[in-house]
């Protein structure tokens, strides 16, 4: 299968940086990739920002699915840190696979991202339970009429966090994770999670919203945008070039996350882990960047990933970067090449 779609060009809306339009419950609407997809908006209740929701994508193609097994089976997507899914390659992959591909924006994410909305903003990871159990039901309703569905729960960075902690409290939902540079412990060491979080702990407690004063970065933006060293049309509003904000609350929910993994989870069902092979971390730009993590310490993350599970395969994508699928086409392809063998020998 080529691999051109991936280098994609997105409507003019786009480009000029917009917020998505909430469809009514169960309402699917053309979504801003283009042909074969749609979305829809879950709603939540509101909170004291306003309406809430997250947003459900779907790739429905008029080509016919190939495949021998009369199972329905289906694949759920959850972003990073300030991102939102645009792999349109990822979809195809899938379908050529026999699966039915979604994706979840989460809340105040992507197309979920409102213009009264505190970017990404969360005070614990398990408020994105809600989230995640309105994708499975919309997957479900959206196949209902083709029997049980078998769901595989695949992640990026963050979202791979938050994947792994939902999979760990709800058991019975999915068959497999697959996991693309999932982040699961903090720079360093845990004991130095230890530390930021007794420090951030009061700070968020007081004031949640407030904001922690990093170093302004853009390093990951160039080496994914089409406009430096990438070549990924990227929503200005959904994947801005520094990202969002850290904010007291959020960053202290995923210190509790990482306390969470580093006990072991304990996650049943078969766990695909891709990492790239090597991190190049700094504050400017270097062109290594395109060949390897500069978003995590892979290492560190490796030490913690085997606290999964009991199945867990990690898999180092040479030349690969934070998101294994937005590296160059070639490690794309390598990516893929790793999941089908995978695949081939627990998801049958």
């Amino acid at each position: 299968m080529s691999d051109s779609s991936d280098a994609n060009s997105v409507p003019e809306e786009v480009v000029g940086g917009s917020f998505a339009a909430d469809t009514l419950a169960g309402e699917w609407r053309p979504d801003i990739l283009g042909e074969d997809f749609e979305y829809s908006s879950l709603h939540f209740q509101d909170d004291d920002e306003g309406p809430v929701s997250a947003t459900i994508v779907r790739y429905r193609p008029d080509a016919p699915q190939e495949t021998d097994s009369t199972r329905v089976q289906a694949v759920l997507y959850i972003h990073g840190w300030s991102d939102y899914f645009y792999h349109r390659r990822l979809a195809e992959y899938w379908h050529a696979r026999g699966y039915h591909f979604f994706a979840l924006d989460l809340r105040r994410f992507g197309r979920s991202l409102r213009e009264w909305s505190t970017p990404g903003f969360i005070t614990d990871l398990s408020e994105y339970d809600e989230d995640l159990s309105a994708a499975i039901s919309a997957i479900r309703e959206s196949l209902a009429d083709q029997g049980s569905v078998e769901i595989v729960g695949m992640a990026h960075s963050t979202g791979g966090l938050v994947l792994s902690l939902f999979a760990s409290r709800h058991p019975e939902i999915f068959k497999a994770l697959i996991l693309n540079s999932p982040w699961l412990e903090f720079y360093g060491s845990s004991p130095l999670r230890n530390t930021v979080a007794s420090v951030l702990t009061p700070l968020a407690r007081r004031n949640p919203r407030q904001l922690v004063k990093l170093p302004e970065v853009d390093h990951y933006w160039r080496s994914l945008s089409k406009e430096a060293e990438g070549e990924w049309d990227l929503h200005p509003l959904w994947r801005p070039r520094l990202a969002f904000p850290i904010r007291a609350g959020w960053l202290l929910a995923i210190l509790n996350g990482h306390t969470l993994v580093s006990k072991g989870l304990n996650i049943e069902v078969p766990i695909l882990a891709l990492y790239a092979e090597r991190s190049k971390l700094g504050l400017s730009f270097v062109p290594e960047m395109m060949s390897a993590d500069s978003v995590l310490d892979v290492d560190v993350n490796l030490k913690r990933v085997l606290s999964l599970g009991r199945r867990v395969t990690v898999v180092r994508i040479s030349d690969g970067m934070h998101d294994i699928f937005s590296s160059t086409a070639l490690v794309r392809e390598s990516a893929y090449e790793e999941i089908t063998r995978w695949a081939d020998g627990y998801l049958r």
